[in-house]
């Protein structure tokens, strides 16, 4: 089980007031949109769901590293939800129609844009391996579709997916072995859209919904499956992390979008908590419009918000700590690590983490940087030795010197690391 104690979350005690222009907040409203959900996580059962682009989906990227994060803290509840799709550990063959990676095909079913449906004719059989012992399966059931046959290692499912009114439905799996389940559809179209996995056990279950290349507007044009499965999913907590792909918007058209996609994500989940996020800084200034859009809406909206552009480094800095891929936009593991940091410490410390970070490695404020000189004047400071014109000693700002986190802080940053 994850402590807490040996991460930055002492900032909680620690009172602080933000004096930044709207835009340029570090953080707003983050107690309040997380108080609820923390409550649920400490009774050892909570949904969040990650909404967002590539930088949320591909691996290493945020998601994955803050359901770590999650577990390690509250307990494995699952690995949350699973779209039915190749790159999620589906076999598909020919037959069936399906929603791509780093596209939005029509008819834009599902959280995330990818989906399989069997029109009828072609092979009939389909598999999905789960990432959990339990899987609840999304499916559509309405007019006219067929019929599907369900074998896994716990059993055989046989379903009537035809009903007089469209919507999603969902199918429980025990698997007993392997986390194989074969799907065999017949008499009609059928559509699979993904799997809710479970642990079992309590804990934390961080679905993600995300895609390739997606913005705002792919969000907003999912139909009617995509209200459906958030009512499925019950989350307590919705994280919303856009911007990279929607850089074509006006500040004001960027507020009207976001503030679109809220209502109809309140309007599906009315209990679930909102945190709105920033894109990182990927060194186009055409973001700094879209955050403070975003933080309008959080506003306007009484929604968290996290400034990961402003207050989460430069693209430079990126770079300089290998958080950066070598396509020069996405994230590296570490990159991902960083961000699912800065996203968990924000929560947990209703957003001092941000405000009150560590000082500048660059100790004796000389402007060079890094340098041993600035290690040699931090331990003479440290030892109560004199340095005219250098930073205090309390490197990571939590009012507590002397003490050993802050030498230990300061080297780690001094190495690249995160504080």
């Amino acid at each position: 089980m994850r402590t807490f104690a040996s991460r930055t979350l002492s900032l909680a005690l620690v009172s602080s007031v933000s004096a930044v222009a709207a835009g340029q907040s570090a953080s707003r409203n983050i107690e309040p949109a997380f108080a609820d959900t923390r409550a649920a996580l400490m009774a050892g059962d909570a949904d969040i769901i990650c909404i967002g682009d590539s930088l949320t989906y591909r691996p290493g990227g945020m998601h994955g590293a803050l359901r770590t994060l999650m577990h390690d803290a509250y307990g494995d509840g699952g690995a949350g939800y699973q779209a039915f799709s190749v790159w999620t550990g589906a076999g598909v063959n020919p037959g069936w129609d399906r929603g791509l990676i780093n596209a939005d095909v029509p008819p834009h079913h599902s959280l995330d844009g990818m989906w399989i449906s069997w029109n009828g004719t072609g092979s009939t059989s389909a598999f999905l391996d789960a990432w959990s012992p339990i899987s609840k399966v999304h499916y559509l059931r309405g007019p006219g579709t067929g019929n599907l046959l369900v074998t896994h290692s716990g059993g055989s499912n046989f379903i009537l997916t035809a009903a007089p009114e469209q919507r999603v439905a969902e199918l429980t799996l025990a698997h007993t072995t392997t986390p194989r389940a074969w799907y065999y559809p017949s008499g009609g179209p059928v559509t699979l859209l993904g799997q809710n996995n479970l642990s079992g056990t309590p804990g934390a279950r961080v679905h993600r919904a995300a895609n390739g290349g997606w913005g705002v507007n792919n969000f907003l044009r999912r139909d009617w499956t995509f209200d459906e499965q958030l009512r499925l999913l019950t989350p307590d907590l919705i994280i919303i992390m856009l911007g990279q792909n929607d850089q074509g918007f006006s500040m004001v058209a960027y507020r009207t979008a976001l503030d679109a996609l809220v209502v109809r994500l309140q309007t599906a989940t009315p209990d679930a908590e909102i945190v709105l996020v920033s894109s990182y800084d990927s060194g186009s200034p055409a973001l700094a419009n879209l955050s403070i859009a975003m933080e309008d809406v959080a506003l306007t909206r009484n929604l968290g918000f996290i400034n990961l552009y402003a207050f989460g480094g430069t693209y430079p800095e990126h770079l300089a700590a290998g958080r950066i891929d070598p396509d020069g936009v996405h994230f590296t593991p570490v990159g991902g690590a960083y961000v699912a940091d800065f996203i968990f410490d924000a929560l947990h410390t209703a957003g001092r983490s941000i405000d009150l970070p560590c000082d500048t490695i660059d100790f004796n404020l000389n402007n060079v940087y890094p340098e041993e000189q600035d290690v040699i004047d931090f331990f003479n400071v440290l030892a109560g030795g004199d340095c005219l014109g250098c930073n205090d000693i309390d490197f990571n700002n939590n009012n507590v010197f002397p003490e050993d986190q802050d030498v230990i802080d300061f080297f780690n940053v001094l190495a690249g690391g995160t504080c």
